[in-house]
């Protein structure tokens, strides 16, 4: 028995289903009542942001000042002082640093001084007891 679909049946549904699949993430989002948990670093003494923060952390000069706003994925060297403070607007998730399982979240060279205000620690998230050092020690690799 052969079955006859005229070809733009086939390819309508097959776009009709792609067009769901690419909609379904977006409208995600709502759900969340308009609580963003992207990554956002912005330069404070150029106003310029970032989508993360090694990239904000090789365009900044020695001293600035980089604002964490969401959740940011990723490992960062970073090789210069800086300070890193993390901020909680609305629309934003609470700042936060996750490695992803890709290794230290933060790697910070020897020479370099890096103050980090506001942070919070996912192991001192997950383990409340743990001290600040056992919480840093496993995210934050200095050499």
């Amino acid at each position: 028995m052969r079955i006859f679909r005229p070809a733009g049946v086939s390819a309508a549904l097959g776009l009709a289903l792609l067009g769901g699949m690419l909609w379904a993430p977006l409208a995600a989002p709502a759900a969340q009542a308009g609580t963003a948990s992207h990554c956002l670093i912005i330069n404070k003494a150029t106003n310029t942001s970032y989508i993360n923060l090694q990239a904000a952390q090789d365009a900044a000069t020695a001293g600035a000042t980089l604002w964490v706003r969401g959740t940011c994925t990723g490992t960062t060297e970073i090789s210069k002082n800086l300070t890193i403070t993390g901020q909680h607007p609305k629309g934003f998730t609470a700042p936060t640093l996750n490695g992803g399982g890709q290794g230290s979240v933060l790697t910070i060279d020897s020479a370099a001084t890096v103050t980090i205000n506001t942070l919070p620690s996912p192991a001192a998230k997950h383990s409340p007891s743990a001290s600040s050092a056992a919480a840093a020690a496993s995210t934050i690799t200095a050499r």
